[in-house]
């Protein structure tokens, strides 16, 4: 029931090496899969159930209590170390 605000990302070095153009133009002729869904645990309280602000479970979440479901990927692109 918990509904994304915003999604915050930073690109701190981002470059394409010479050597890696070939794997790019393969990455591009791609297209995409429909993007997965993530499940919470039910054991993560649901505030729109609950109708209570429960920032205690922060302490206690793990791993586990997240899943993806409809997880799609293409075969992957092997491109040779940069040096």
């Amino acid at each position: 029931g918990y509904k994304p605000r915003w999604f915050t990302y930073f690109i701190g070095d981002a470059h394409i090496y010479e050597n890696h153009v070939d794997m790019l133009k393969e990455q591009l002729t791609r297209e995409p899969f429909e993007a997965p869904r993530l499940v919470l645990s039910d054991r993560i309280p649901d505030y729109a159930v609950t109708g209570k602000y429960e920032p205690e479970w922060l302490e206690k979440v793990e791993p586990s209590d997240f899943t993806l479901e409809g997880y799609q990927h293409h075969a992957h692109i092997t491109a040779p170390m940069a040096v």
